[in-house]
């Protein structure tokens, strides 16, 4: 795959509507697209934490869980000389608390689910995304 090709797999993810714990292809939560996607293209069954927070709204659970699961093995954080591929991990921050995520699709773009929307391709240094952007993690399964 080209450095700026998007992986073929993602367009299969885009317009999944969203739902709160969801998991499944019919309705996801942001992390719901990342455990689908690593499932159904990577044969890695995530932990799925769904029971960890009340909804979206819940952030600060949300945002422990996260942190928490993307410290140490499996995930690695990437350097900032390291070009993110597809497959990664973004984790970004809402309303200054680290509680979304999204699936990278290429070097610079990511799918991800939010609430009242469907889920979406889009860059990660977009005038919506780049301040919000506080990392990017790579599974231990992607190495």
């Amino acid at each position: 795959m080209a450095a700026n090709e998007t992986a073929s797999w993602a367009r299969r993810y885009v317009g999944i509507e969203f739902r709160e714990h969801g998991r499944a292809s019919y309705g996801v939560d942001c992390y719901g697209l990342v455990c689908l996607i690593y499932l159904y293209e990577f044969g890695v069954e995530l932990e799925s934490f769904s029971e960890c927070y009340a909804d979206t709204k819940d952030a600060a659970n949300i945002a422990k869980q996260m942190l928490l699961s993307s410290v140490g093995a499996p995930w690695r954080h990437l350097e900032e000389n390291e070009e993110a591929k597809a497959g990664d991990v973004a984790l970004l921050a809402i309303g200054g608390i680290l509680c979304h995520c999204g699936v990278m699709v290429s070097p610079s773009d990511m799918v991800h689910c939010l609430k009242d929307t469907n889920s979406a391709i889009e860059k990660t240094h977009s005038k919506m995304w780049a301040k919000r952007l506080a990392g990017i993690y790579r599974h231990e399964s992607q190495e």
